[in-house]
């Protein structure tokens, strides 16, 4: 099994997915996003689609490098209002 560059796929490596974020649902104690992906499944026209809690996710800049996300997770990431 391999990712979209081809590299080898292991149970227990950290995986980025790029998506688009599609719509957005604030509720009093958290908040949900729909997400598109970006790329679209081989041998298919049509990307996948999920509901994400947005603590889950960092919004991403162009020209960020969120190379941090694989070496740390999410665990150290601060209170964002």
């Amino acid at each position: 099994m391999h990712d979209g560059k081809g590299r080898e796929l292991k149970v227990g490596d950290r995986v980025m997915i790029p998506c688009i974020v599609r719509g957005v649902q604030a509720m009093p104690l958290y908040c949900n996003a729909t997400v598109e992906t970006e790329a679209t499944m081989p041998g298919s026209n049509g990307t996948s689609t999920w509901a994400v809690n947005t603590r889950q996710m960092l919004r991403a800049l162009d020209g960020d490098d969120l190379s941090f996300v694989i070496k740390e997770g999410l665990q150290g990431q601060k209170d964002i209002e």
